[in-house]
């Protein structure tokens, strides 16, 4: 991935490395001075790793001031809703009891989410967390917020539809 976008470090994904990694680079930035922020971008699904919450525990002792975890929270994993197969709920006071500075967004829409970035108090040294509120598969009627989509892709009159209801 990292060769084909601009800007993207890394990608990892359900094995939830990714927060990790970026405790990882945002001491990094902060060590040496070059001031950088890190941006993270995790599936809620994927906060059920635990080498999450340890991520989490270290970005507030290094006092990550430079680090904004955005939580793509639609409540689906890969075979049903994360409140039955593990629940993170309360999963905003938990991130509170972490440390970390935390806004909701409607994360359907990108202008909420880059809103309540720039609203955080970068300068200072709690890390951010963005909870933003999605529906999966939002605006394709036999996609949206069904659980069984998680790995399928639409093909032949499924593609068509998706894209006529998109239009």
């Amino acid at each position: 991935m990292r060769q084909k976008t601009p800007f993207v470090e890394i990608n990892t994904g359900a094995l939830g490395h990714g927060l990790s990694v970026g405790v990882g680079l945002a001491l990094s930035a902060k060590m040496s001075g070059r001031g950088f922020h890190v941006y993270v971008l995790l599936g809620d699904g994927e906060l059920q790793e635990g080498s999450n919450w340890e991520a989490a525990m270290s970005a507030s002792q290094f006092r990550l001031g430079n680090l904004v975890a955005i939580i793509d929270r639609n409540t689906l994993q890969l075979a049903d809703r994360t409140e039955t197969i593990m629940a993170l709920e309360p999963l905003v006071e938990k991130l509170e009891s972490f440390g970390f500075q935390i806004a909701r967004a409607n994360g359907n829409d990108p202008a909420d989410i880059v809103r309540v970035i720039e609203s955080f108090d970068m300068a200072g040294e709690k890390p951010h967390a963005v909870v933003a509120r999605t529906v999966k598969g939002k605006g394709v009627s036999f996609i949206e917020d069904q659980p069984s989509w998680h790995h399928k892709i639409p093909v032949g009159d499924q593609l068509r539809q998706a894209i006529e209801e998109l239009e």
